[in-house]
């Protein structure tokens, strides 16, 4: 499986945590004053989150590639390519989120920073039409 997101392409292929979760289509459901059901659907929402996530044994992050991807992320308003083995959404670096987009901390507690040292936690995306 290959993960990328525009030029960086992950060593280890992190998970995508919430890809199950989003909608296939919206659904509101109303209950009118007699009590009667009313059932609304339509097309499921035009931007939902992503979270790429590394584990203890999968996902990690190598620190060039962290680099790459803070450079994408500190472009205001850019949107980019995520492809996810067969999926290709067009996504954006979720800045607002408390902590920053890209929250990363060494896998192995004695590391010190460089372009080869390894890197587990999340990445956050938000997809956009």
């Amino acid at each position: 499986m290959s993960v990328s997101i525009d030029s960086v392409t992950f060593t280890h292929p992190p998970i995508w945590e919430d890809k199950a979760a989003t909608e296939d289509l919206r659904t509101v459901v109303y209950e009118a004053i007699d009590r009667t059901v009313i059932v609304r659907e339509g097309a499921p929402p035009a931007e939902y989150p992503i979270t790429l996530v590394g584990k203890d044994k999968t996902g990690w992050v190598k620190g060039s590639e962290i680099t790459s991807l803070k450079a994408l992320a500190a472009v205001a308003k850019a949107t980019y390519t995520l492809v996810y083995d067969t999926t290709t959404v067009t996504i954006r670096f979720k800045n607002e989120q408390r902590g920053g987009a890209i929250q990363m901390g060494y896998l192995n507690d004695d590391s010190t920073p460089g372009d080869d040292t390894w890197y587990i936690g999340k990445i956050y995306l938000m997809a956009v039409t």
